[in-house]
């Protein structure tokens, strides 16, 4: 249990016919042994239970302490330390109770406070507090040295189970899915991941992949995401020639001679004239043939080799 904290030379009055108040929250839960997680200030008129009874909270991590005192049936225990007439003593009593039991964030107490006190205002909250430069890079060290700590720990199959039951079904914004896409973009692989990928998978692990990709999910990301590829007009044309060059390679292992030079015979003509009726493209027929455009152009159109 925390020591009494020493308040002079503070000019506390504990009648409440004072105008602001200074109180603390405290978790019933019996594992927390009524530890404190938030401290605040107040007007006297005004209940200090706001934060229990607003679902719309400025402060989204005590929020979420609250709910979880809500989901197990109990109440927090709020206690009134002191009252005061003079708003800057109720400020400074605030930052001291804050800085003795410490914020959660900072990894230095229970408290969910999200700033050291000091800077709340007299009535409702437009927005929530904003933090300062000094805030945000002591918050990142923490949380930094709080990953390192954990580097090479395995998830055990539970944790993982709700990581993938939490993100399942989120839909994602097109800001979030750019920006994955920017930061995947140039990065190199390593070794351990190529050989992973080269590792033929196993017949249960082909049919696994198999079965994902014919859910209906599935066929809608492939349908939305070709759409939106075809709808540009240089990728039609690649794929167009690409597809009419993959007909004229399998004419080709079917037997079918093309010539390397631009001397055409009756057979290439023939063969050229099946190949326009087919409807593959004269540009894709002349570099099979080596000959120039014009002359498949004129093949096509009667003007030669009738």
């Amino acid at each position: 249990m925390p020591k009494k904290l020493v308040v002079d030379p503070l000019s506390l009055d504990f009648g409440r016919d004072k105008r602001f108040c200074v109180y603390i929250y405290r978790d019933p839960r019996p594992r927390k042994r009524r530890e404190p997680i938030y401290v605040g200030k107040g007007l006297t008129e005004r209940r200090p239970d706001e934060h229990w009874n607003n679902s719309n909270s400025p402060n989204p991590f005590f929020s979420r302490v609250l709910e979880k005192i809500r989901t197990a049936g109990l109440q927090p225990i709020i206690e009134f330390i002191a009252f005061f007439e003079n708003e800057t003593e109720a400020f400074a009593l605030e930052i001291a109770l804050i800085k003795k039991f410490g914020r959660r964030d900072l990894g230095r107490g229970t408290l969910c406070n999200m700033t050291d006190g000091g800077d709340g205002v007299t009535g409702p909250r437009s927005r929530p507090p904003r933090w300062t430069e000094e805030h945000r890079e002591e918050r990142s060290r923490f949380l930094t040295a709080l990953n390192k700590s954990r580097a090479g720990i395995p998830h055990t199959p539970e944790h993982n189970a709700k990581i993938s039951a939490g993100g399942r079904g989120i839909p994602k914004s097109e800001s979030w899915k750019a920006k994955q896409s920017v930061n995947q973009r140039g990065v190199p692989e390593t070794e351990e991941t190529k050989a992973k990928m080269r590792k033929p998978k196993s017949p249960e692990g082909r049919a696994g992949i198999a079965a994902s990709n014919r859910t209906p999910r599935m066929r809608e990301i492939r349908h939305k995401d070709a759409a939106t590829r075809w709808a540009d007009p240089a990728f039609r044309e690649r794929t167009v020639e690409a597809i009419q060059a993959g007909i004229v390679e399998r004419e080709k292992r079917r037997g079918v001679t093309f010539k390397t030079h631009s001397k055409l015979t009756e057979a290439d003509v023939a063969e050229i004239k099946r190949l326009l009726a087919i409807d593959i493209q004269g540009a894709t027929i002349a570099r099979a043939y080596s000959v120039c455009k014009s002359t498949i152009s004129q093949i096509k159109r009667g003007r030669t080799h009738k």
